[in-house]
């Protein structure tokens, strides 16, 4: 078995393959705390910005070792279950859970005061780095931030993962480097020959080290990195296969064929929703595939179906086979976030218009998700 001597010279010798595989320009983000003291000579070596993201486990006091699901700095959650079942947890037990860990988070950015992922979003790719992979819940919410934020790709990039992580990670981001697949994976420690508790003081050390090496702003590529894109028709490019793979983060779906079906089942729900005027102004903007499927079965000349919010995730629910509304919800949600990532703002605004009130608020809710 592969063993590193500590994070660093994990971090190391992570940054080659990385440099070999990513188009600039990137982001770092390291997830705190041993993320960081991997993630470092990463960004010293490649020299780019490194900053943090937040995700943190969701656990229970009943099994403090065992997590649940995972949190991201927006409040978002991914939940297990299958764990959440065989805790016997309640909801009330989740929220508590959720209360306590983003009380953390917020600690956590007021201490280390570098400036959040999305911050530095849309546009670059986004490099997520942790010491190890064992579940890869925390991860799993750190893609999907840097998916609902505009990262044009994501890399999850590890010194050392589980089988069973590393199948879904190279499913779920656009790339997936570890140094070390275990198929008998049982702790990220093991793969250490020092691993110490990283603590609050070293991290602020190291994003300030880290910052003495960002590439100074007469790179045009750099430049953009850390700052928006000003006026009204800021939107994200995103390929065909990345707004799938938005979708099934958000949606916390596994399989890409449910995924598709999902998402032509609420393309097509919003576009009879709305005029064929509009529907042809969200169509310019979509990548060619996606406007095959957004117009697939169109019909010339129709009239706007009249749907509320029930009727449209009912419809959803039957177009692409879910097993309930409630999973039709998440769906919808998660295809209007991808699909916002692809319109001009003002555009956005055309469709939110032309939908009714408790549907316009499925809309508002996915741009703050």
């Amino acid at each position: 078995m592969r063993v590193f001597k500590n994070r660093t010279e994990a971090g190391r010798e992570l940054a080659a393959p990385i440099e070999a595989r990513i188009a600039r320009p990137y982001v770092v983000a390291a997830i705190p705390r041993g993320g960081v003291a991997v993630a470092l000579p990463i960004a010293e070596r490649l020299a780019v910005p490194l900053t943090l993201s937040y995700a943190r486990k969701l656990t229970s006091p009943r099994a403090p070792e065992l997590a649940f699901g995972a949190l991201d700095e927006d409040g978002q959650a991914i939940i297990e279950d299958a764990t959440v079942a065989a805790l016997a947890l309640s909801g009330f037990d989740i929220e508590q859970a959720r209360v306590r860990v983003a009380a953390e988070i917020e600690r956590r950015i007021a201490l280390y005061r570098v400036p959040p992922l999305a911050r530095f979003l849309p546009g670059p790719g986004v490099v997520l780095v942790d010491d190890g992979l064992a579940t890869g819940l925390t991860m799993r919410a750190a893609v999907a931030y840097a998916r609902r934020h505009g990262a044009r790709e994501v890399t999850v990039a590890v010194p050392c993962a589980s089988a069973h992580a590393a199948r879904r990670f190279r499913e779920a981001a656009d790339h997936f480097v570890s140094l070390v697949v275990d198929e008998e994976f049982t702790a990220v420690a093991r793969y250490y020959a020092d691993f110490p508790p990283v603590r609050d003081d070293e991290v602020a050390t190291m994003l300030a080290r880290a910052a003495e090496h960002v590439p100074n702003s007469g790179s045009d590529a750099f430049h953009s990195i850390g700052r928006r894109a000003e006026g009204p028709e800021r939107r994200t490019h995103m390929s065909t296969e990345g707004f799938v793979r938005m979708v099934m983060t958000t949606a916390a779906i596994d399989d890409s064929v449910v995924a598709q079906r999902a998402i032509a089942a609420v393309f097509h729900a919003l576009r009879d929703r709305l005029t064929p005027e509009e529907s042809d102004q969200v169509m310019a903007q979509l990548p060619r595939p996606l406007k095959e499927v957004w117009s697939e079965g169109d019909v010339k000349g129709r009239h706007p179906v009249k749907l509320n919010r029930p009727e449209f995730f009912e419809r959803v629910r039957e177009v692409a086979a879910l097993p309930s509304t409630t999973e039709a919800r998440r769906v919808t949600l998660a295809v209007f976030a991808a699909l916002k990532t692809q319109l001009t703002p003002g555009e956005g605004d055309d469709v939110w218009s032309q939908l009714p009130k408790d549907l316009k608020e499925v809309w508002a809710e996915a741009r703050a998700a």
